[in-house]
């Protein structure tokens, strides 16, 4: 993985401004350094035909965290 790629570069600079909760944001620095490669092979285009680099990273993000829950044994209160 390359972190000085300009993408790379990028993608820390938006999601650091996100108004987000810092758990969510630790997953997406988390997200961000599992799939830089593949982020970085993506065609630039690809935001015309879908999602751009920050929703790509975002949509992962959201899977993963969802897988991670439901891994998790189920609460009996």
């Amino acid at each position: 993985m390359d972190n000085t790629h300009p993408r790379i570069v990028a993608l820390r600079r938006q999601g650091a401004r996100l108004p987000v909760a810092h758990d969510y944001r630790c997953w997406l620095v988390r997200s961000l350094n599992l799939y830089a490669d593949l982020i970085v092979a993506r065609d630039l285009d690809a935001g015309l035909a879908g999602w751009n680099d920050l929703e790509a990273l975002q949509q992962v993000t959201l899977g993963d965290r969802m897988e991670a829950c439901l891994r998790q044994p189920a609460r009996r209160d």
